[in-house]
């Protein structure tokens, strides 16, 4: 996973926009792969940024329909746009 994504630079737009932007490309190109573990901790740290841009990206992606967060399971799961079987990613804490 950690070569899939590339740590965050200097940008105008907020640093939580610019995680959501990363891990949307690394969910649309299957980097992070239906049905995988995702630990946001690595993520955390293959972005260079804290927990708290993570989980708000995470948060960004789930309105936009591509993670669906559980309470308290620590699953996020993604529906296909080009089927309509739904896919899972899950989130270790």
């Amino acid at each position: 996973m950690s070569k899939a994504l590339s740590p965050i630079e200097e940008n105008r737009r907020t640093l939580a926009a610019q995680v959501a932007e990363r891990i949307r490309q690394a969910i649309l190109t299957r980097d992070l792969a239906p049905g995988s573990r995702v630990n946001q901790y690595q993520l955390a740290e293959d972005l260079n940024v804290s927990l708290v841009p993570v989980r708000e990206a995470l948060k960004t992606l789930e309105a936009e329909g591509l993670v669906t967060i559980t309470p308290r399971r620590g699953r996020l799961s993604r529906r296909s746009r080009s089927t309509t079987s739904t896919s899972c990613i899950s989130r270790v804490n």
